[in-house]
């Protein structure tokens, strides 16, 4: 079986509110891999009037931490996305910067505003798939309207769309009501990935093999891979075809 894949995250250094320096991104990538994870798409924010770094610094700081990892022998492939965030201008965004998406393939990291109701989360799934895109939903576990209402879940999946969760929620790390939401949704096999959303070595940390152990001791070993390792493959190959 293939490594484990680390689809969102925030370990490119000095561009959004994750890792601070290229030595703490470099120990956050030595904790990735000593978790078993074989590749990693790193994915900054991008929200208007709050991480607006553009996206030919983001690529341009991208190849250099490349450089840096492979110097240092690390045995993981790093990949560029980004994690889009859902507003008025999230269609031109997009148009406008191709390398937003997920590794050049027409997967799209989308987080929205916890706020948003089921109609706002719908229309903006709606739209992207109209225009070919294939939306991930960032940490569905903190949008309430998806935490109270399973059924707008899959009608999200029937449009189109694909459901990630962290792996600190799962594991409880954020409390008792996004782990009781994550354990439902597994069970009931609604989740396409988990990642672990990794911002330091304090806030957030990868935890990547933990995570799959508990997912594998609650849904089973099968369903676990499809969600850390063959699931992922598909944006990793995607553009290959």
């Amino acid at each position: 079986m293939r490594g484990l894949t680390d689809i969102h995250n925030h370990i490119l250094p000095m561009v959004d509110d994750g890792a601070k320096t290229v030595v703490e991104a470099l120990k956050m990538i030595k904790m990735q891999e000593n978790d078993g994870v074989k590749n990693i798409i790193l994915t900054p924010h991008y929200r208007k009037g709050m991480f607006e770094t553009s996206a030919e610094e983001i690529e341009w700081k991208f190849h250099k931490f490349q450089e840096y990892v492979e110097k240092k022998g690390f045995d993981v492939n790093l990949y560029l996305g980004r994690e889009c965030y859902a507003d008025t201008a999230l269609m031109e965004t997009l148009l406008k910067n191709p390398s937003f998406q997920m590794n050049g393939t027409r997967f799209v990291l989308v987080e929205f505003s916890y706020h948003y109701d089921f109609q706002k989360i719908r229309n903006s799934v709606y739209e992207l798939v109209s225009e070919g895109y294939n939306p991930i939903l960032a940490h569905i576990e903190r949008y309430a309207c998806l935490n109270k209402h399973k059924e707008y879940i899959e009608e999200l999946i029937q449009m189109g769309a694909y459901m990630q969760i962290n792996t600190s929620a799962v594991l409880g790390k954020m409390g008792f009501s996004q782990k009781h939401f994550c354990k439902k949704v597994l069970q009931e096999h609604l989740i396409h990935f988990i990642a672990s959303d990794a911002h330091s070595l304090q806030k957030r940390r990868p935890n990547m093999k933990e995570c799959k152990k508990y997912v594998e001791k609650k849904v089973g070993v099968e369903y676990a891979n499809e969600i850390f390792v063959r699931n992922p493959q598909l944006i990793l190959e995607e553009n290959r075809r």
